[in-house]
């Protein structure tokens, strides 16, 4: 215990003479602020490669993590400190909780790879090494932009990122493992292009936590599979990442969460198989069918956001069906996509009335809520097999999904110049897809 506490205030140490360092370089050379943010983020990302050998407990990690990320906030935040020492932190102008994530990850990486330390190190290496590079690759030779909610980032950089954690995953497995090389270099391409999809969507910093958190998870499912499934893995993700890059300029959604719904397509495959793939694609693909004509040509302006929205309570119903075993549940999985497809569709209904319902607004709902029906639980029934059960639920979701745009209108604000991407539309709309979809459990 007293070798952590020493190696704990060695840590803590080595931070301030860092950043005193940094901030007396900046001083001096006036560098571009990315490139002072930058080597904060690789010299402790170096300095924490050592944790899994130096600290034998993971309180003594935990601590140090509360520590420094109250430390680094305040800071931060301090407006004496903040024309000093805490200038580095600020040196790109921008909101930013990077710092927390940060400490955050590393405990958090350190709690989950106990007695694994490659499970430790590879993650680590990826979020030092492919994130600062990307990020310098992009500020000083991007030059092919993509927009997400962070701003805009570089497809240069994001290549960058690809390639350094291929390497950051392929060579530690080469030296460290008995792993065949094709298995290996597999893994490393899925990471590579996973992680690097994960970062792209990532915003104000959270990448610092997302980036090694996600490499984890990801590195502990292959390492486990065979090399055909991982084959199988890799050509779903390129096909998918492939499509979505081609077809996002038919959709409303910035770059961004056009890679996010690729990332969640791609996690219901995963976890689920090709059966569920078809509800999430068939959204992103065909929601446009749901908008009236004059909102088809309507700008890019939907954010991660959306694609969060909507894919979660679906994606919630995918885990619970794992954890239980139950593959019935892919009939509310469905039904939860059903309903943000025809929702969708009345978000864009104009002259609505509060005291009571028009006729067409009326007979507006009802043909979203059809056309909902048709392009999802058709299918359903192809995919999930022709029976009178399956035939029942697919006749009893036409109600739940009217059901469901109907509570929907009536939620709708007074103020209708309320912005129609903005954050309490989503709210309101994965509550009533979360408070209508269980009601496909009484028809299982």
């Amino acid at each position: 215990m007293f070798g952590d506490i020493c190696a704990v205030i060695a840590v803590l140490l080595i931070l301030g003479a860092v950043m005193y360092g940094l901030y007396l370089y900046q001083r001096a050379r006036q560098p571009h602020p990315e490139i002072i943010r930058k080597l904060v983020h690789a010299v402790m990302g170096l300095v924490t490669l050592s944790f899994p050998f130096v600290f034998q407990s993971s309180v003594s990690v935990v601590l140090l993590a509360l520590i420094a990320g109250a430390g680094l906030s305040f800071v931060k935040h301090s407006h004496k400190l903040q024309d000093g020492v805490g200038g580095v932190l600020c040196a790109v102008k921008r909101k930013s909780y990077g710092e927390v994530s940060f400490v955050a990850a590393i405990a958090v990486l350190f709690l989950l790879a106990q007695h694994q330390p490659l499970f430790y190190v590879i993650p680590v290496l990826i979020l030092t090494l492919a994130d600062s590079l990307s990020a310098l690759v992009g500020v000083f030779m991007g030059r092919r932009r993509f927009t997400t909610s962070d701003g805009t980032k570089s497809a240069e950089g994001s290549f960058v990122f690809f390639v350094t954690t291929l390497l950051a995953t392929a060579v530690p497995l080469f030296i460290f493992s008995s792993f065949a090389p094709a298995k290996i270099i597999l893994i490393g391409l899925l990471l590579g292009g996973l992680v690097m999809m994960f970062e792209a969507i990532s915003w104000r910093g959270l990448d610092n936590f997302l980036i090694p958190i996600s490499a984890f998870g990801l590195l502990s499912i292959y390492v486990t599979m065979d090399l055909n499934a991982l084959i199988a893995r890799f050509i779903v993700a390129a096909v998918l990442l492939m499509f979505a890059l081609v077809w996002r300029k038919r959709t409303t959604l910035h770059d961004g969460a056009v890679i996010g719904a690729a990332l969640a397509c791609y996690a219901s495959t995963a976890v689920g198989g090709v059966e569920w793939l078809l509800a999430p694609m068939t959204v992103f693909s065909l929601y446009k069918l749901a908008l009236p004509e004059r909102y088809h040509s309507m700008a890019r302006v939907h954010s991660v956001r959306a694609v969060v929205s909507v894919a979660s309570i679906g994606l919630l119903w995918l885990l619970l069906s794992r954890l239980t075993n139950n593959a019935e549940l892919f009939f509310p999985y469905t039904l939860s996509f059903a309903l943000h497809f025809a929702i969708i569709g009345t978000v864009h209904l104009q002259k609505l009335i509060r005291s009571s319902f028009l006729l067409n607004n009326f007979l507006r709902l009802a043909q979203t809520a059809a056309m909902s029906w048709i392009v999802f639980f058709l299918p359903y029934l192809a995919v999930s097999g022709f029976c009178a059960e399956r035939a029942r639920q697919a006749l009893i979701a036409l109600p739940i999904i009217l059901l469901a745009t109907l509570v929907f209108y009536c939620l709708r604000p007074g103020d209708q110049r309320q912005k129609l991407a903005g954050n309490s539309r989503w709210a309101r709309q994965v509550g009533v897809v979360a408070c209508v979809s269980p009601l496909a459990l009484c028809y299982l």
